[in-house]
């Protein structure tokens, strides 16, 4: 369904909690030894930890980009042979930000959605006001005998 816009503040609030309790620096330098791939990672988790609290809520894009890709799907490769043979459970550390994250994408995407379809259906509705305002009356002919 299509979540409410003015719910997001709280949903980014309650998404920031609960990141506070992830491991995100275990987990950033745990890719850090992985390959060039798991490397950016690392790199995008590390600078979104860097960043002061206020700037962390408005900058989660930089997080979730480490999760996930540009259309919001889960990251194929969450984890590389290098980081498994040093972190056999890699993938199992990384799945409840990941599912945060996703479920985070998920709510603002549909928040999008349902405000543009307000302004649509606003839009519809204006654009009827003023086709009924402006049309020509009726002209109503009789016929004489």
């Amino acid at each position: 369904g299509l979540f409410d816009p003015d719910d997001i503040s709280g949903l980014t609030d309650h998404i920031i909690d609960s990141l506070a309790a992830q491991p995100l620096k275990e987990i950033a330098d745990m890719l850090a030894k992985g390959g060039v791939n798991q490397q950016k990672r690392a790199v995008k988790i590390h600078e979104w930890l860097a960043l002061d609290s206020g700037r962390q809520r408005t900058e989660l894009g930089l997080l979730a980009r480490a999760f996930l890709t540009d259309e919001g799907q889960p990251q194929k490769r969450l984890s590389d042979k290098q980081i498994d043979a040093d972190y056999p459970d890699s993938v199992k550390i990384q799945m409840p930000t990941l599912e945060l994250l996703s479920r985070y994408q998920t709510s603002v995407a549909n928040a999008l959605c349902f405000e543009l379809t307000m302004a649509l259906t606003d839009a519809g509705s204006a654009l009827y006001r003023r086709f009924q305002q402006e049309r020509p009356p009726e002209v109503c002919w009789i016929m004489m005998i």
